[in-house]
């Protein structure tokens, strides 16, 4: 979102994400102010994001608050984003889980022991097949 400069602030919707310590600030600012209405907070331990709304040009203490962004009615609190991962978590995560490499392992030793029986049958079992003929 784009941040709105303008002091005052011109008619619109704008969001402000404040550490609680400046929650105050805001209120104070928003009092005697007809013109401020907040829409929309949430709070989440540290931070407080609050959209608003302001109907007429309003002065606006950029110098405490910061600079507010450019908002809409129907804006939500945006997610936190999630840190880019480093080459070596980004390969991590591209190989398979151990137990996927274990479950592979036995099926290919199992296919591979059943394999080698069938092509050294004759070695495996011919002195089986002499024993049985024999009796």
């Amino acid at each position: 979102m784009a941040l709105e400069r303008r002091n005052p602030l011109p008619a619109g919707f704008y969001s402000v994400d404040l550490p609680d310590s400046l929650v105050p600030e805001f209120r104070r600012w928003q009092q005697g102010r007809s013109a401020v209405k907040v829409l929309k907070t949430n709070d989440d331990g540290d931070f407080s994001w609050m959209l608003f709304s302001v109907s007429a040009p309003t002065q606006w203490d950029a110098r405490t608050l910061g600079f507010p962004e450019i908002a809409k009615a129907s804006d939500e609190k945006p997610q936190a984003f999630e840190p880019t991962k480093d080459i070596l978590d980004q390969i991590g995560d591209a190989l398979p889980s151990p137990a996927a490499v274990a479950g592979s392992l036995y099926m290919i030793g199992f296919i591979g022991l059943g394999l080698a029986a069938y092509i050294y049958r004759k070695e495996l079992f011919g002195h089986v097949r002499k024993r049985i003929s024999r009796t």
